[in-house]
């Protein structure tokens, strides 16, 4: 049920920051783009920096609310999900996500794999959206699906 009502940037901003009330993941350019709740997967590493090809071939399961509350402080939360570009020319998402001090995404499409990095600790150059907003630059051609997967890093 929680999960249900919970988007990956909400469980950033509880945990970061409990006083500040976001709700979900916001993919410019792509109106018609929803990613709810429940087509969001979950790793929680608590071994915290596993090696990504680990992390790739884990099974991801239910939003670790159990696990998150038990006071360990030192944690990477992985979430995984899907993104079809449905229109009829390629786009570039952005996918924001509440300020962190580093998260980090592989996107995953048919024919690449690779990384980008943002977070308020990150200098602007080296952020995939050079702003002062944490989130990502995705570039997906028509008709395409793509695999993302977001880490979010304690700190």
């Amino acid at each position: 049920m929680l999960r249900n009502k919970y988007l990956l940037s909400i469980v950033v901003l509880l945990i970061s920051f409990p006083s500040i009330g976001q709700h979900n993941f916001i993919l410019g350019n792509t109106p018609a783009q929803k990613i709810s709740a429940n087509s969001i997967f979950w790793l929680l590493d608590t071994a915290e920096k596993s090696e990504w090809e680990i992390i790739r071939r884990s099974a991801f399961s239910s939003f670790p609310k159990n696990e998150l509350i038990k006071g360990k402080t030192s944690w990477d939360l992985w979430g995984r999900f899907y993104v079809v570009n449905q229109t009829t020319a390629h786009q570039v998402f952005i996918l924001q996500i509440p300020k962190s001090g580093y998260a980090t995404a592989y996107v995953q499409t048919n024919n690449s794999l690779y990384k980008l990095q943002t977070g308020s600790l990150l200098p602007l150059a080296e952020r995939s959206i050079q702003a002062n907003t944490n989130g990502f630059r995705i570039f997906i051609k028509t008709n395409e699906r793509a695999t993302i997967w977001v880490k979010l890093q304690s700190v």
